[in-house]
């Protein structure tokens, strides 16, 4: 008897959280809208974070195939966001 597409589980498997913490410095003063990109914490990018995000870009293809969203889902850095993984790509 065939599943559903509902009954059927699929197996995603768990990235381990890399313990890397990026630097985070605050960024500008005022009055920022929550969830605006200009409400964003700056990171500094240590030796380490830029080789994890090195490991990741090549993972994923090297530089012309990774995705800000894939380096960032491969890098699984707590604090760190697309935003910074947008930027650090260019």
């Amino acid at each position: 008897v065939p599943q559903s597409s509902s009954d059927v589980l699929v197996h995603q498997p768990q990235i381990p959280q890399q313990n890397i913490m990026p630097s985070m410095i605050p960024a500008g003063s005022g009055n920022p809208v929550p969830g605006t990109p200009t409400n964003k914490a700056r990171i500094r990018w240590t030796p380490e974070l830029h080789d994890a995000f090195v490991e990741a870009v090549n993972q994923l293809g090297g530089c012309d195939r990774a995705t800000p969203k894939g380096v960032l889902k491969r890098m699984n850095v707590e604090g760190l966001t697309i935003y910074h993984v947008k930027s650090h790509l260019q």
